[in-house]
């Protein structure tokens, strides 16, 4: 995707959380991706390039791409980089995703079988926020103070909820409180 079409797709992420957020338009935005848990869209996609690269080195499948992968003698935790002379090699998913894999030392994330920590443990190296329990409202309609209720009524005190991620779609009114839909996706760092 070209840089042009990435920063397009940002800017309508950024007005979402403005909308969402109830931000003004000169407020900065990056303290509510850290207060909602959420990602920015390039990383994101880091952090599917990371999740891919690592099922690929330990299952070794698709062959097509696997064979593309192999690790250094000299440095046993650290991938080699195929040669390549063109640009456009340079910025395919392989010659992308051992950079990644080397840069953010993610050897010690192959042998984890749960999916879900390492889901954590890649966001948190590579994107170094806070990971408290998270808390993404997708679409609202009301005040702060009305979402901020709402989620306090479902999650209750301090978000203290069980280990899962949880979805709840509520539609137009939800004891007395104004939301057409809302989506909270809750997960928990163990």
């Amino acid at each position: 995707m070209s840089k042009t079409n990435m920063e397009k797709i940002q800017k309508a992420e950024n007005a979402c959380i403005r909308f969402v957020t109830s931000a003004t338009r000169f407020e900065h935005i990056s303290p509510y991706y850290v207060q909602l848990g959420l990602l920015k869209y390039n990383e994101r996609q880091m952090l599917a390039v990371a999740t891919i690269t690592r099922k690929i080195i330990k299952s070794n499948t698709p062959l097509y791409l696997s064979g593309n992968f192999s690790f250094s003698r000299r440095h046993e935790n650290m991938l080699t980089i195929p040669i390549h002379r063109t640009t456009k090699y340079s910025n395919s998913f392989c010659i992308s995703a051992i950079r990644l894999f080397n840069t953010y030392n993610l050897h010690t994330y192959i042998n984890d079988t749960n999916h879900f920590r390492l889901k954590n443990m890649l966001r948190s190296s590579i994107v170094p926020i806070a990971l408290s329990p998270r808390i993404g409202l997708d679409y609202c309609v009301g005040n702060r103070h009305d979402r901020n209720n709402v989620v306090e009524k479902i999650v209750g005190q301090s978000y203290a909820v069980p280990s899962a991620s949880l979805y709840i779609w509520l539609i137009p009114e939800w004891e007395g409180v104004n939301v057409q839909a809302l989506r909270i996706d809750i997960e928990l760092n163990e």
